[in-house]
């Protein structure tokens, strides 16, 4: 894989970052505090409780979570809370990692705005594109949308604990997880990552894991992508 986004992004700007991250891991830029805390999930996930353990589960399947733990795998283990809402259009339940909270002490006010900031592509951008490729030549256009793309960034190691949250599986009587409170730490794999596309390192959600063993009983869980 390295080989194949070696050659493929040899005109691309922030080549050299993903080719590192993609061997030693994505540093989030976190700069702030570093000490354990926790922080209960919003009330939206008692509603969607069962919807929400779907997605752990699936991330568990996928190497994307590991856990549980019988204790914090770090010292400085940060859980921040997990919200859940339906989605107008399909129904479907999106589920959150909200490191923004709380506000002054989260995750995400450890990292600084104006160095990783992200910027989404707009319409008036993809005209721009057209009318300078179509001068010569007829345009054709298509939207890519990758599924959980935040999921398959690989976070190194060191930042992983920044990355945990909390679960209670009795909510949903989650099968081998019989204590009260899950912790899990999320983290990213890798981003395709194109001339065309803008790569963001502030972090709206995310989640993180390595090889992810079979869910059993314990209280504190941590994942890689």
């Amino acid at each position: 894989m390295y080989e194949f986004f070696d050659q493929s992004l040899r005109q691309y700007s922030d080549r050299n970052f993903i080719l590192h991250g993609l061997v030693n891991g994505v540093a989030i830029g976190y700069n702030g505090a570093h000490a354990a805390r926790e922080h209960p999930n919003w009330p939206s996930i008692i509603r969607y409780a069962k919807a929400t353990w779907d997605v752990i589960s699936d991330d568990v399947a996928r190497s994307r979570a590991t856990g549980p733990f019988d204790e914090p795998p770090h010292p400085d283990f940060v859980a921040s809370p997990l919200g859940a809402f339906e989605k107008k259009r399909s129904g479907k339940v999106r589920v959150i990692h909200d490191l923004s909270w709380p506000p002054g002490g989260s995750v995400n006010d450890g990292i600084d705005a104006s160095e990783f900031s992200l910027k989404y592509i707009t319409l008036d951008d993809a005209v721009q594109v057209a009318n300078q490729v179509g001068a010569s030549r007829p345009v054709s256009m298509a939207k890519l949308d990758l599924m959980n793309a935040f999921k398959h960034i690989f976070v190194r190691p060191e930042d992983r604990h920044l990355l945990g949250f909390t679960w209670d599986p009795s909510l949903v009587g989650s099968p081998g997880v019989n204590n009260i409170s899950t912790v899990m730490c999320l983290s990213l794999d890798y981003v395709l990552a194109q001339p065309c596309l803008t790569v963001s390192r502030r972090l709206s959600s995310i989640s993180w894991s390595p090889v992810a063993p079979p869910l059993s009983s314990g209280t504190w869980m941590t994942s890689s992508r």
